[in-house]
């Protein structure tokens, strides 16, 4: 019988090992059209239409596809069409945020199986905090284990500078000795990825969302900080080391305080969520009682309260400014505004776009579009439900 989960391993004799390449790019490919018929797998694997039949058995056999009836005939008789069963393998997302984390796991026609699992705890840099994420990935492993053939791996999305090749985080729970991503695989024994957040969210849209098919997009986390995730050629960019897209850590003034990374003026205390909480903090000093954190003011803005809309407003005017600045460096055909505050959808995006526009040269931003993702909440889970499946295969 054919896994393709199988680990490379040296027990394996080499027919072993090419069957189970083709049977992970058979998933791949599945993965990335939805259903295929057995011509069109015996092209895509590189076999012959009766080894690409023997190799689909195996894998109905094994629980990861299926049959899903007839597709449209090209002239002769209508060809049985074959997709990725949905529970034939698992991802487990991890969503850290600097007030909560989020946990899910979703099946391989990325959907959410079961409830979300939601802690509502601030990120903290000791062991307490380490012990409460595990403990809740372990109890989602426990009730999702009973409904597939194999859990794939955990993908976990955590702000901060994060190397994903080595599976170090230099910013959030740095206290091991060890690269995080080895402790997590130690702890709960599934191959773990991570990456920063809004990379993660980057990806979400080039796979799933506003992205998908486009070369050159910025996609922008405006929520407790900043961030910003990059598509360029089509991929996901990353830099020398790991830390591409640190945006909202761009100098933009010098009379803000002390950023968390170390410096002054960076452009989240103006166009992110310490810039939005400054000014929330700066009114109810007047009026006790307004909500002092941002995902409250972005719901008091949706629900028309004017100071909180004027908050988001001015956010997304000092926002725009930056935006003019990515345009002349990136020339990107479009720039997505995701994360918490982006729920307010054209009271932040309005104002970002039209100072924008005003501050760079209208011959480059012409060709570039200001989309509010349709995926905010969804995003670092899917994600990390595209970073596993892109490792796994």
């Amino acid at each position: 019988m054919t896994n393709p989960f199988v680990q490379r391993s040296n027990a394996l004799s080499s027919p072993q090992k090419k069957r189970i390449q083709q049977s992970r790019k058979l998933i791949k490919m599945l993965y990335a059209h939805g259903s295929l018929a057995v011509a069109d797998i015996s092209k895509a694997v590189s076999i012959s239409v009766p080894s690409a039949a023997r190799l689909i058995e195996e894998m109905i056999e094994a629980g990861f596809i299926e049959s899903i009836g007839q597709g449209i005939s090209g002239g002769g008789r209508r060809p049985q069409l074959f997709a990725l069963k949905a529970e034939g393998g698992m991802v487990i997302g991890v969503d850290i945020r600097r007030n909560l984390i989020n946990v899910g796991a979703m099946n391989l026609h990325n959907q959410l199986v079961g409830e979300l699992t939601t802690l509502h705890t601030p990120l903290e840099n000791n062991e307490g905090y380490f012990q409460l994420l595990t403990k809740a990935v372990k109890e989602k492993i426990k009730e999702i284990k009973p409904l597939t053939n194999h859990i794939l791996g955990i993908g976990v999305a955590l702000p901060g500078l994060i190397n994903p090749e080595t599976g170090h985080s230099y910013t959030n729970l740095n206290i091991f000795d060890t690269p995080l991503r080895k402790v997590l695989e130690r702890m709960l024994g599934i191959p773990v990825y991570l990456d920063n957040d809004a990379r993660l969210m980057a990806l979400a849209e080039l796979v799933f969302g506003k992205a998908k098919g486009l070369r050159n997009v910025l996609c922008l986390n405006v929520g407790a900080g900043l961030g910003m995730g990059m598509i360029i050629n089509g991929e996901l960019f990353h830099g020398s080391t790991g830390f591409a897209g640190e945006f909202g850590h761009t100098n933009y003034g010098q009379n803000e305080p002390l950023c968390s990374c170390g410096q002054h003026g960076c452009l989240e205390w103006y166009a992110g969520g310490p810039g939005l909480l400054k000014m929330a903090k700066e009114y109810e000093t007047t009026e006790p009682g307004f909500p002092l954190d941002v995902d409250n003011i972005t719901e008091e803005a949706i629900s028309g309260n004017q100071p909180a809309i004027k908050m988001i407003n001015t956010l997304g005017l000092n926002l725009g400014r930056g935006l003019a600045n990515l345009v002349h460096l990136m020339n990107p055909e479009m720039i997505i505004l995701g994360g918490s505050i982006s729920r307010s959808g054209f009271i932040l995006s309005e104002p970002a776009e039209k100072t924008m526009r005003a501050n760079s040269i209208s011959h480059i931003n012409e060709h570039t579009k200001i989309e509010t993702s349709e995926i905010i909440e969804l995003a670092p889970l899917l994600g990390a439900q595209a970073l596993v499946i892109s490792k796994s295969f």
